[in-house]
């Protein structure tokens, strides 16, 4: 994400990183991160820090990854006053609105039920960061596991890569309901940006007006291809992936046999096997050999994944 938005033009100086443990984002060797993660340094951050930089036309964002519960964000641990509410970031948002006029608050959280702080359950309207003049974007809904990646997070993954193409929020958030679909489990990227507390068919128009940049013009990889040729229990997957814009990183696999059951316990663990795909000498051609991979009678879905 910090990336992505250095990438579109941002200076490090118009983003203020958050992090429980220092890092190198850009791998230059040098820390990117402005601080720790505690509720109280994102207080601050909202409160004080964007001051300087947000106002009418100014916009600010805000994107939020960890474990997540009801009603609960993890930002520095999950007890002893690691997390915080709906309402409390709310509030923080409030003060900055009422203190510099700021009318484009964009807010992306990645983590477990975090469809609760933008649902109004129970009509508690005090508990949603839902307003007018905000886009919240959730990984998932309020009773929802959302799922980590082979590097990452499924709903992220593919709605960063898609901010990178210079697309807007409203085509960014559809992209992340389609990679998360292709999971085949039950998590349900919520987006409302009338400020009703309500993800549905009306909500869209202000999302589609925002954007990271207009001008990024990255071009993400493409899967050309895909096989598997499964021989008993063993099996050959392939893929034949086209560069985008930068030369192809990783390539893998996530593969759901027949027994594979969501997780019903809150986590981002799908645990299902994920393979690594090996370049083959043949121009963008990847394979891996999947030996004893194919133990159950019936029908496998497997998902394929490249990053640059």
């Amino acid at each position: 994400a910090y990336r992505i938005f250095r990438g579109a033009g941002f200076t490090d100086e118009a983003i203020h990183y958050l992090s429980p443990v220092a890092q190198d984002a850009t791998g230059d060797g040098v820390f990117d991160t402005d601080g720790p993660s505690r509720p109280a340094d994102l207080e601050a951050a909202v409160t004080e820090w964007a001051r300087g930089h947000v106002g009418p036309g100014k916009p600010l964002y805000i994107y939020l990854i960890d474990h997540g519960f009801a009603d609960k964000f993890c930002a520095a641990g999950c007890s002893g006053g690691g997390s915080f509410t709906p309402a409390e970031l709310d509030g923080w948002l409030r003060a900055l609105e009422g203190a510099t006029g700021v009318d484009q608050v964009t807010i992306v959280i990645e983590a477990c039920q975090s469809g609760s702080f933008l649902d109004r359950h129970n009509q508690d309207v005090a508990n949603s960061l839902s307003k007018e003049g905000r886009v919240v974007i959730t990984s998932t809904g309020r009773a929802n596991n959302a799922y980590a990646s082979a590097e990452g997070a499924y709903f992220s993954d593919a709605f960063f890569s898609c901010l990178a193409e210079s697309n807007s929020m409203k085509v960014c958030f559809e992209q992340g309901v389609s990679a998360v679909s292709a999971t085949g489990v039950d998590q349900t990227p919520w987006l409302d940006d009338n400020g009703d507390g309500v993800s549905n068919e009306n909500d869209g128009a202000a999302a589609e007006l925002r954007v990271v940049t207009r001008f990024f013009r990255s071009v993400r990889p493409t899967i050309r291809e895909v096989s598997v040729v499964r021989n008993g229990g063993n099996g050959v997957l392939t893929a034949t992936v086209e560069e985008g814009a930068e030369e192809v990183e990783l390539v893998w696999a996530t593969v759901y046999p027949p027994s594979f059951r969501e997780p019903d316990t809150v986590t981002i663990n799908l645990n299902a096997p994920t393979v690594r795909l090996e370049p083959t000498g043949e121009p963008g051609r990847y394979a891996f050999n999947y030996l004893n991979g194919f133990t159950e009678e019936g029908d496998y879905r497997i998902v394929f994944y490249a990053q640059d």
